[in-house]
């Protein structure tokens, strides 16, 4: 009986899952955070261990290869000689308060998009590696399926594409452009085994490293002309056409087969919706307030809602909503849902061609927790919206599509 085990490290838990002809056979959740500061990448490799302890104890499961996926943009840096040395791992919600080197910093800013189709952020690992003292003593940039081979087996030094382009390192003609600082060899492949872990002294395959981005967007199924919108701990807008409008908003994602997703991403969403929750519980002395009204949440405030959109226009991104925390706790909950999701009209209406589409998908947790949103974006949008309701994860799916 051959399994295969599924495992998503997402950016705030693990969700994992069995594979067994072709189809799904049980799913578990992990819980994980992510700390803003470096941590070590071993983690990964024992939680890893976790899930395969649970499907081994709990249902006798043993597998024979694990399709993995991950956050994108988190890395470590180690070396080939010596695995044991190595640097912390810095996510995506790492920001390093080192300033880069003028010449580093031009280069980035007059080369970045054109090679990598990313724009040039804190996070994204280029930027963070080259804070990084001493970085010229290693040779091997890894993501989160990498460091499962090189704690727990061997690893063949090898990043997929849809991981790889995400460390700001690969151009869109699949090579390294900083190849004096990195030996690695990128393979644009669907099936790329990056090497093994060895689990109760048998060796199983390690395939993948692909980016949750990319694993999510197959697992929806997303047609050529429907946007998607994942609204999650982070959020993106994804797109599998090329847009008219020439906007420095939009990247260019690789996606499987050779094909492009364009994507406007880390558009603030659930992680910063939990910190003003969080603070409009701490102004009124009430505990997941925010959360509880959103649930059955309808409109009241029409003042409020033409105020913050003609505020939005202007500043439309989530960070600046602390302009319009109220004396009302309602008002704010309901101020904090028109800034929450007038950010994706305005990102829409200003990058994208609407006439291209004809639905929008909504998949992560928030259109669950909000069900209102759904409702709202047709209405301003002026297009069927529908919430992907899956037993099983957008990641999973992707991962089980993959496997097959």
């Amino acid at each position: 009986m051959i399994n295969i085990l599924l495992i998503d490290f997402g950016a705030s838990r693990i969700k994992s899952a069995v594979a067994h002809n072709k189809n799904i056979l049980f799913e578990t959740v992990g819980s994980i955070i992510f700390k803003d500061k470096a941590f070590n990448p071993i983690f990964f490799y024992k939680s890893l261990f976790k899930h395969l302890n649970f499907y081994k104890k709990i249902h006798q499961i043993n597998f024979s290869k694990i399709y993995v996926c991950s956050e994108m943009h988190g890395f470590f840096l180690t070396s080939t000689k010596n695995k044991k040395k190595k640097t912390l791992y810095y996510s995506w919600r790492y920001f390093s308060k080192k300033r880069l080197k003028k010449k580093n910093l031009i280069y980035l800013n007059k080369n970045l998009y054109k090679k990598t189709g990313l724009k040039l952020r804190d996070g994204l690992p280029i930027k963070n590696f080259l804070s990084i003292d001493n970085f010229n003593k290693y040779n091997l940039i890894c993501g989160v399926a990498e460091s499962l081979c090189v704690f727990g087996g061997r690893y063949n030094s090898n990043l997929h594409s849809t991981y790889a382009q995400s460390t700001g390192f690969f151009d869109l003609k699949n090579k390294f452009f900083f190849k004096k600082f990195f030996k690695n060899k990128v393979y644009n492949k669907n099936k790329l085994e990056l090497g093994f872990v060895l689990f109760n002294g048998i060796k199983i395959k390690i395939l993948g490293g692909y980016g949750d981005l990319q694993c999510a967007t197959l697992g929806s199924n997303l047609k050529k002309n429907f946007l998607l919108l994942n609204l999650g701990t982070g959020s993106q807008i994804i797109s599998k056409i090329k847009s008219k409008k020439i906007s420095k908003n939009i990247e260019k994602r690789i996606f499987f087969k050779n094909k492009t997703l364009y994507c406007i991403t880390h558009i603030p969403s659930g992680r910063m919706l939990n910190f003003y929750s969080k603070k409009i519980d701490s102004k009124f002395k009430t505990k997941n307030y925010f959360w509880y009204y959103m649930k059955h949440f309808v409109p009241k405030n029409q003042k409020c809602k033409k105020k913050i959109i003609n505020f939005l226009k202007i500043n439309y991104n989530l960070n600046h909503f602390k302009n319009f925390l109220n004396k009302n706790i309602d008002i704010c909950c309901e101020n904090l849902f028109y800034y929450y999701i007038w950010q994706y009209i305005v990102l829409i209406k200003n990058n994208f061609n609407i006439s291209n589409y004809k639905k929008i998908y909504l998949s992560g947790g928030i259109p669950n927790k909000i069900p209102f949103i759904k409702n709202f974006l047709s209405k301003n949008l002026r297009l069927p919206v529908k919430t992907i309701n899956s037993l099983v994860d957008d990641t999973i799916n992707g991962l089980l599509v993959l496997s097959r």
